[in-house]
């Protein structure tokens, strides 16, 4: 199905990195992007606290340096 999306400003640049990341287009990085919010939370990626304290990055991907540092934003 082919549809016209007008992403905001602050996501734009986000999905364009992610979709340079790993090398491929804007229209699939929206798509999986789209497929992973949908995704039940115990299968999405992200940082959990383990008992010990420290944060345990779960991903299915190989994590990138604007990965890190929007996790340094967010904390």
């Amino acid at each position: 199905m082919r549809t016209s999306v007008s992403l905001e400003p602050d996501i734009e640049p986000v999905v364009r990195s992610y979709a340079k990341d790993r090398d491929t287009s804007l229209n699939r990085a929206i798509n999986e992007l789209i497929r992973r919010g949908l995704a039940p939370a115990s299968e999405r990626d992200g940082v959990v606290v383990e008992e010990d304290g420290l944060p345990l990055v779960r991903s299915t991907r190989p994590i990138t340096s604007a990965d890190i540092e929007q996790l340094e934003k967010d904390a």
